[in-house]
């Protein structure tokens, strides 16, 4: 029986980190990349490395992405000194599914995922269904592959969504429906069975070279999004099955074990869940995180176990601005303490841990210099510790209740807690998640009956504390927290023995 996988997932932006790697100019290439960082995040408790951007990035989308003002705006906050030489291009407008040159070959990959597997370590690379770069070899060679308009219907919609591939052709730029479009790429045409076929085959090749993918904006190719988008451009209907029940079933069928994580937001987590996904961004959590209260976020929390193990939680990503330049640092300490410690598959974005503070768009090949946040450092350290047990990756999980601690006191409200238990280990979590103090009971499972005290370890602040038992099983256990404070408790269940710190 094979050992589970600690479900933690590395997010690194591979042209930054090759660079800088390198020597501030080329990225050092895959097959010179050494391993020591790598043992690193295995011996922190990872479990998942995601490459982001590894494919070869399209030179017309660079232009456009070169001469976009509001993209040059980001350039500017993000990297005031940038220069054209900076930006080469989204890696979310892919021009081909082969390894960026600069980065390597195919060989090289398949030795980098070899090296990752050697160590412990599961690699995960991208997959963009819903568009391609503006020269794709698909443009000239299929351009029934893209979705088009002639001259007519194109003057009757917005110029601005389409762009010309051949004469009196125009195919539409790739976009969600509530935004502008992405005007570095091209939308596919799902509704072209041929299409569809080619796209899995992509999916195929791709697959012998990791171990799962992040599938960018996966809700966009479901039959209903692209009806609701697409449909006065499809002239057919779209085939009958949903594309991603059958290129998931297909790969799984060829790599069991493989890994499918979906972008995707509009409350469309579970339909993807049930279409095959294994993970799906959880992106409530994160807004409630960010937005909302402690009771907000507890009812997330009471979802459906299964919906919750097949989660990804975040604080940050590439997407999303940088947890401290959103939130104070016990803000952002308390928030990750809640998204590492729940369910389901959890992300750590490189310079997290450092507490960088500018989010760099992906565009750009480097981000600015940034000192270490030695606080926040000490912090996720102390936290992976904490996370590194089999507890957090085998265990039973359970959402505990929080009550009064005294008649008159509602700041009860303020707490989260939940607890995990594997084997004689029990480990629990206890956040208030407010910038007010708070006191409350909180009721504990899996606490037996016997006359010695429970010993609990808190490892968030290096201290042990022993309770009577009868009064955690008939009250629960006091706890008293400052803003944004925790507990991070380990105990052995049977009588009188602290758990293994």
């Amino acid at each position: 029986m094979s050992t589970p996988t600690p479900p933690y997932l590395y997010e690194i932006n591979t042209m930054s980190f090759l660079i800088r790697m390198g020597d501030d100019e080329r990225p050092l290439p895959l097959a010179k990349l050494h391993g020591d960082f790598f043992s690193g995040l295995r011996d922190r408790g990872f479990g998942y490395v995601w490459m982001m951007g590894m494919w070869e990035r399209s030179p017309a989308s660079r232009q456009e992405a070169l001469d976009h003002p509001d993209l040059q705006r980001e350039y500017t906050a993000a990297l005031g000194n940038w220069e054209a030489a900076d930006v080469t291009g989204s890696p979310y407008a892919v021009r081909r599914y082969q390894p960026d040159p600069r980065f390597g070959k195919w060989k090289d990959l398949k030795k980098f995922k070899e090296h990752l597997n050697g160590l412990g370590l599961k690699l995960i690379l991208d997959f963009v269904p819903n568009h391609t770069a503006l020269d794709h070899p698909w443009v000239s060679e299929r351009p029934e592959s893209y979705l088009c308009a002639n001259r007519e219907q194109r003057d009757a919609l917005n110029h601005d969504h389409f762009h010309e591939i051949a004469p009196g052709r125009y195919a539409a730029h790739g976009r969600d429906p509530y935004l502008d479009p992405w005007t570095d790429t091209l939308q596919l045409n799902y509704a072209d069975p041929e299409t569809r076929e080619l796209i899995i085959q992509e999916l195929e090749r791709i697959a012998m070279y990791c171990d799962g993918l992040r599938c960018d904006m996966a809700m966009l190719v479901v039959n209903r999004v692209i009806r609701q988008t697409w449909g006065h451009l499809i002239g057919a209907d779209l085939p009958p099955e949903e594309f991603w029940t059958e290129a998931i079933t297909r790969i799984k069928d060829q790599h069991p074990g493989f890994v499918f994580i979906a972008e995707s937001y509009w409350n469309m987590e579970w339909e993807l869940q049930q279409m095959g996904f294994d993970y799906t961004y959880d992106k409530v959590l994160y807004d409630r995180l960010l937005n909302s209260d402690a009771g907000d976020v507890r009812g997330h929390l009471c979802a459906d176990l299964e919906y919750q193990f097949r989660s990804l939680r975040f604080i940050e990503n590439h997407d999303e601005l940088r947890s401290l330049a959103v939130m104070d640092e016990a803000q952002a300490r308390a928030a990750a303490v809640v998204a590492l410690t729940v369910p389901g598959l959890k992300l750590i974005f490189d310079g997290q841990t450092d507490g960088r503070t500018v989010k760099m768009p992906v565009q750009l090949r480097r981000g600015p210099d940034e000192d270490p946040n030695r606080v926040m450092t000490y912090f996720y350290e102390n936290l992976f510790d904490f996370t590194g047990s089999d507890v957090f990756v085998e265990g039973e999980w359970m959402l505990c209740e929080v009550v009064p601690s005294s008649e008159n006191n509602p700041s009860y409200d303020r707490i989260l807690a939940w607890a995990w238990r594997f084997e004689n280990e029990m480990r629990a979590v206890i956040v208030n998640y407010a910038p007010e103090a708070a006191q409350a009971r909180v009721k504990l499972p899996w606490i037996p009956e016997a006359h010695e005290p429970v010993i609990f370890d808190d490892h968030a602040v290096d201290e042990v504390y022993d309770r009577e038992r009868h009064e955690l099983r008939a009250e629960g256990l006091y706890v008293d927290l400052g803003p944004w404070q925790f507990h991070w408790l380990s105990c052995a269940l049977h009588a009188g023995v602290a758990a293994p710190s």
